[in-house]
């Protein structure tokens, strides 16, 4: 297994957990569309220098073909809905309760790799995702 992922992993739930817990702070003076252009545009300037520092890689894969950044645009798209679903979910239940539902997405990234990319499941990671689906339905049924 390799460790660096791992690492990487641990880091981001780390963050993500902050980022809700701060998020439901900021969202009780704000709408989520509020706070989803704001935090774009931060977002925006802390990576700006990401296109100085890697322009011929992101020249290649803009050069890559049509589908590549048609990809590219989608992903940005979903992820600015996904965005403004889990502000407006955490405005409306809180930090938590949003949190529970929405760390349900392990089973619709099975889904869709499955069904878009022919992706396949070990026996064991199935049971591990029932288990965590199951767990989060649990929480929200008897919270």
């Amino acid at each position: 297994m390799d460790m660096t992922g791992i690492t990487f992993a641990v880091l981001a739930s780390v963050a993500w957990g902050l980022v809700y817990t701060i998020d439901q702070k900021i969202l009780g003076l704000m709408s989520p569309l509020a706070w989803l252009a704001i935090s774009s545009l931060i977002a925006a300037i802390i990576t700006l220098p990401v296109l100085f520092l890697h322009q011929e890689e992101i020249k290649a894969v803009f050069q890559s073909g049509r589908n590549n950044v048609l990809l590219m645009i989608g992903t940005q798209f979903l992820i600015v809905l996904a965005t403004l679903f889990i502000f407006s979910a955490i405005k409306h239940l809180g930090a938590v309760t949003a949190n529970i539902f929405e760390i349900t997405y392990p089973l619709f990234v099975v889904i869709f790799s499955l069904l878009m990319f022919g992706g396949r499941i070990s026996l064991s990671f199935g049971v591990g995702a029932l288990f965590i689906f199951l767990g989060s339905l649990i929480i929200i049924k008897f919270s």
